[in-house]
């Protein structure tokens, strides 16, 4: 049996260099979480993981 809260990652989802995933994964966890809803939600930042395919700052189309 659960006894503690539930924990839901809200994933930061780009790794590009000037991006705005992580103001709004932020904004995201803020919004659902007041008021209290009994869960916590925790930001996962593809950028703390050591990526490097998918560092490059555009898609090379040919």
């Amino acid at each position: 049996m659960r006894t503690g809260r539930i924990r839901l990652a809200v994933i930061v989802g780009s790794t590009r260099p000037f991006r705005r995933a992580h103001s709004v994964a932020e904004w995201v966890c803020a919004v659902a979480s007041d008021p209290d809803p009994g869960y916590d939600l925790v930001p996962v930042d593809l950028a703390d993981l050591d990526l490097p395919m998918l560092a490059e700052p555009t898609a090379t189309i040919r």
